[in-house]
């Protein structure tokens, strides 16, 4: 006798509908104008890292034609060298000296490389969130969410830019998906798994966070195995897949022990800590309230906060404030780093050592700075253009809040271990910025795709983990 298989169901119109609405956003994420012809600081920098790549196969961040190709860790190796690859394949020339970086998107040959990449990275987020949702709440779900990612306009806004957020979004989704892979027990993705999330802190140092997190993701699916299931050395598999998590940063620590006098995955980060600790004493003065709306996106908020504190400190917290906290700190950061004969990453660490102490110092100041930063982190989707000029920035923010709490409630609630693992970069990612950093909102950028991911979820309510015996580790 002959088994016969089911035949595969079709996906639904919704399922259709959603999935045209997202390759039409990423179509109008492709042919969308940038908004100003120059470059960044930022932007500058990783031009010039690129080209110092390709040209010369070192990793600098100076303009190619004010500096030799010294080795540098400014900042992590990952989009540099994707921008690098992406001029290679086109065969671009990468610009040669600062006037050209600046004037880099008025030069098709060397900008639609990087436009195209940001696009590809754009599609692979929305695809990784969109596989991720589709394992838990189904084709439906994941279709919508691969069209909620596909037309965010902070994601858009920020795929024009040569900006490093473009790859950070697409690999923390991927690492969501990775997670979630190793939560069921699929050993047949594990390696891919593995190195996705092993690669990690090259693309944002902070990430690093999330490596002790996928071990003990791989640890407790093992133990949910049937008895029969389970390795017989299950202590020499977590060896072995914490070796091949810790690889990739060993080996950039060992790089930049060599050639810098310092194991760092990245420089800059005394910087960050530095700037958190003036914040924290910037609020012991004025209070986390006059911070917190003056960094909610709404006109009444930022009128209340001039009615709550007095004009200067109110300022203080606004990016371009005279005497504000961040350029205080940035400006002191780098008259100390100019200094002949000294080591400017030295200088870095001692700064964040410092912060550290102050913080250490004040615990009161910076639990109430954590409170306002992660209000200011609450709103990295931006408002669409379509509905100028309403502001829905902060109804964006509030909603994306909610879904993945409630999300996140929802699967703890039911010891849903593959959704606690989808969504755990983005809130140890999250947590590690309210803890140590300013959380400017693109910091948090990246972290979009996990939030749309989970709003779905929260939308699908009773609809997503029905079938646990499916998604049990070792169960296809």
């Amino acid at each position: 006798m002959t088994l016969r298989s089911k035949p595969a169901r079709r996906p639904g119109w919704p399922t259709l509908l959603f999935a045209v609405a997202g390759l039409i956003g990423l179509a109008f994420a492709a042919l969308g104008a940038r908004d100003g012809a120059r470059l960044y600081e930022d932007e500058r920098e990783l031009a010039a890292a690129a080209a110092h790549l390709l040209r010369h196969g070192v990793l600098a961040f100076a303009p190619p034609d004010e500096a030799p190709s010294v080795a540098s860790a400014f900042r992590e190796p990952a989009y540099p060298a994707l921008v690098a690859l992406a001029w290679r394949i086109a065969g671009s020339a990468p610009p040669s000296g600062s006037a050209e970086i600046e004037r880099l998107p008025e030069d098709p040959r060397a900008w639609r490389p990087v436009r195209g990449l940001n696009v590809v990275l754009l599609a692979a987020a929305a695809a990784a969130a969109a596989l991720g949702v589709a394992r838990l709440a189904g084709p439906t779900g994941g279709a919508l969410a691969f069209a909620l990612v596909a037309v965010s306009p902070a994601l858009h806004a920020t795929s024009r830019q040569l900006m490093s957020e473009n790859l950070a979004a697409a690999h923390f989704a991927l690492a969501g998906l990775a997670l979630l892979a190793l939560a069921r027990g699929q050993r047949s993705a594990r390696v891919a798994a593995v190195a996705v999330l092993a690669t990690l802190p090259l693309t944002r140092a902070e990430a690093v966070v999330l490596l002790p997190v996928a071990l003990a993701v791989v640890g407790r699916a093992e133990t949910r195995r049937p008895a029969a299931e389970r390795r017989r050395a299950p202590a020499a598999l977590l060896a072995l897949t914490a070796l091949a998590l810790a690889l990739p940063s060993v080996l950039w620590l060992a790089r930049n022990s060599a050639r810098l006098g310092h194991p760092v995955l990245s420089d800059r980060g005394g910087l960050a800590l530095a700037v958190r600790a003036e914040l924290d004493a910037e609020v012991g003065r004025h209070g986390a309230r006059s911070a917190a709306l003056a960094w909610t996106p709404l006109e009444a908020a930022r009128r209340a906060a001039q009615r709550a504190a007095p004009q200067a400190s109110w300022l203080d917290y606004r990016p371009s404030g005279p005497g504000n906290f961040y350029l205080r700190t940035l400006r002191r950061w780098q008259q100390e780093r100019a200094r002949p004969g000294v080591d400017p990453l030295a200088v870095d660490i001692a700064l964040g050592r410092t912060a550290l102490a102050r913080m250490a110092r004040a615990p009161w100041d910076h639990a109430r700075a954590a409170a306002a930063v992660a209000v200011r982190g609450m709103f990295a989707e931006a408002s669409p253009r379509w509905a100028r000029p309403f502001d829905l920035a902060l109804a964006l923010g509030l909603l994306l809040a909610a879904g993945i709490v409630v999300a996140t409630a929802v699967a703890f609630r039911r010891r849903e271990l593959p959704a606690l693992a989808f969504l755990a970069p983005a809130w140890f990612l999250f947590g590690f910025h309210v803890a140590a950093t300013e959380l400017l909102p693109r910091y948090a950028v990246p972290l979009l795709p996990l939030a749309w991911s989970a709003l779905v979820l929260a939308v699908s309510g009773a609809r997503w983990g029905e079938d646990r015996d499916r998604d049990a580790p070792g169960v296809p």
